[in-house]
């Protein structure tokens, strides 16, 4: 299984990144990164480390990379930008180079809410948007 990973940099993202090095069902680990890993994962032969200057765009060769993947998982912290911008242009991009059934993880959907019409006291809009974006980014037929 060819597997894409976004997130790796952080404290989760960093311990799945490993779990996904040591399994065994995974063949290959393309990282999407700001960043260069640290070098005690960046020699492990399951990993192509892609250094993303911004990621609403995604080059020729990250695509080429990102070609044949199975799966995808990523973790945000964050804005709207980190939370629905990013995700959906990962989609967008990507979707063009889907050639089998593909998975998609994207932890942020904490507190998340479909009604977009309740009233909400704590991060309102964002919460609502997240939803609405989320349902539509799963919807959309690429």
């Amino acid at each position: 299984m060819k597997f894409v990973l976004t997130g790796c940099t952080g404290f989760i993202g960093s311990e799945v990144l490993s779990q996904c090095l040591r399994n065994p069902a995974i063949t290959s680990v393309v990282a999407l990164s700001r960043r260069q890993l640290p070098d005690y994962v960046i020699n492990d032969p399951k990993l192509k480390v892609a250094i993303m200057e911004d990621f609403n765009s995604y080059p020729v060769p990250v695509l080429k990379e990102l070609a044949g993947a199975d799966a995808s998982a990523g973790t945000t912290v964050g804005d709207k930008v980190l939370k629905v911008d990013y995700p959906l242009a990962f989609r967008n991009a990507f979707s063009k180079t889907f050639e089998k059934k593909f998975r998609y993880i994207h932890r942020s959907g904490a507190t998340t809410e479909r009604n977009q019409e309740k009233p909400l006291w704590f991060k309102g809009e964002m919460r609502k948007m997240k939803a609405g974006k989320l349902l539509q980014f799963f919807s959309t037929p690429y």
